[in-house]
C-alpha cells in the first residue's frame, strides 16, 4: 500500500500576516517609470524654481462629472474610492515593490494638486496646503530628534532643510541645532553647501546658469536609481532617463557626464533646438548674424551648463 500523498501548499501563503483593517484593495507594483520619469518643464528653463505642472485643474464636481469606463462616477463614490485606495497604500507601504514608494507618489500628487489650485488663486487650497505642510514639518523634526542617526544619514546629502521659522528671532534659536542634528550638506555633491575656499567664495546658485544647472542636476538625481528604471520601462525609453540611470555621484570627476545628461534632459522637452534656443537665454552669442542655424547657440548652452555644473560640483 502506497503512503498517502503529501499535499504541498502554494508558495508564499504560509506565515503571511493579514492586512490592516480597512484595507480592501490589493496593491500592485506601480510602473517605476511612470513615477519617476517626469519631463523637465519648459517653464523651468526661464524660471528654474518652477514646479512640475500636472496639467488641467479640475474641481471635485468636474472630476465626478467625468464618465469612467464603467459608467458615471458620483462625487461621494469618487471620494470614497480615493480614500480606500490611499488606505491600501499607507497600510501596505512595506509590502510595495520599493517600500513606501507608491504611498509617496500618491501623497506627492495630492500635495501637487493643492499647489496647483493655490497657484490658480484658490485661497482654501492655499490654507490647507499651509496647514498640512506645517504639521508635516513639525512631525519631521520630532521624528528626527528621536532618531538622530536616521536624520543625519538623510541630511548629509541634502542641500536644504524643511524648517518652521517664526517672525520672532527667539523662535529660530533652534535652527542651528537642526542643521547640526541633520548634518546638513556634509556629504552634499553641491559645493554651495561647503565652506568657501580661503580668499574665495561658494558659487552663487541664483545666477541663471547655476540655477538652471542645479535644477537639471536635481531632476537627474531623482531619476538616478540604477537598473530597475530601465528594466521596468517600456520602449521607447527617453535618452535622458538612460543617461540618468547610469550616473555616479556628482563630483568634479563626473561633472562632464552629468552635463551631457543635463543637455539631453533639456533638449527632450522641446520640438527642436531652435525652440530650445528661444526659451533658454544661455544660448546668447556675440555674433547674432551667424548663418549656421542655431549651432553656435547650442554650443554656448552646452559650454555654460558644463562650466556651471563643474562649479557647483564638490571638489572630490
Amino acid at each position: 500500500m502506497k503512503p498517502p500523498r503529501k499535499t504541498v501548499g502554494k508558495a508564499g501563503t504560509q506565515g503571511t500576516k493579514p492586512l490592516p483593517d480597512g484595507v480592501g484593495i490589493a496593491v500592485r507594483p506601480f510602473p517605476i517609470h511612470l513615477l519617476n520619469a517626469r519631463p523637465f518643464p519648459k517653464k523651468a528653463v526661464t524660471s528654474p524654481e518652477s514646479f512640475h505642472d500636472l496639467g488641467e485643474i479640475l474641481t471635485p464636481e468636474q472630476m465626478a462629472a467625468k464618465v469612467p469606463p464603467g459608467g458615471r462616477w458620483e462625487e461621494m463614490t469618487l471620494a470614497a474610492a480615493a480614500a480606500k485606495a490611499l488606505a491600501a497604500l499607507v497600510g501596505s507601504g512595506p509590502r510595495q515593490a520599493f517600500p513606501h514608494l507608491d504611498t509617496y507618489a500618491a501623497l506627492d500628487a495630492g500635495l501637487a494638486r493643492l499647489r496647483d489650485h493655490a497657484l490658480a488663486g484658490d485661497a482654501s487650497a492655499f490654507a490647507w496646503l499651509g496647514l498640512i505642510l506645517r504639521h508635516a514639518v513639525a512631525d519631521f523634526h520630532e521624528i528626527a530628534s528621536k532618531h538622530p542617526a536616521t536624520a543625519a544619514a538623510w541630511g548629509k546629502k541634502q542641500n536644504t532643510l524643511p524648517a518652521l521659522v517664526g517672525r520672532n528671532p527667539g523662535h529660530n534659536s533652534d535652527l542651528e541645532g537642526a542643521f547640526a542634528l541633520f548634518h546638513l550638506g556634509e556629504a552634499s555633491p553641491y559645493r554651495v553647501n561647503s565652506e568657501p575656499r580661503r580668499g574665495g567664495r561658494a558659487p552663487n546658485a541664483s545666477t541663471p546658469a547655476n540655477a538652471l544647472a542645479a535644477s537639471l542636476c536635481e531632476h537627474l538625481n531623482a531619476h538616478r536609481p540604477p537598473g530597475f528604471v530601465i528594466r521596468d520601462c517600456r520602449p521607447p525609453v527617453p535618452g535622458w532617463v538612460k543617461l540618468a540611470s547610469t550616473l555616479d555621484e556628482l563630483s568634479s570627476k563626473t561633472a562632464g557626464r552629468w552635463a551631457e545628461a543635463a543637455v539631453e534632459l533639456l533638449r527632450s522637452n522641446f520640438e527642436n533646438d531652435a525652440e530650445l534656443v528661444k526659451f533658454c537665454g544661455l544660448g546668447d552669442v556675440r555674433e547674432p548674424e551667424t548663418t549656421n542655424g542655431v549651432s553656435p547657440q547650442i554650443s554656448a548652452i552646452k559650454t555654460r551648463l558644463l562650466r556651471a555644473i563643474r562649479g557647483l560640483a564638490a571638489k572630490t
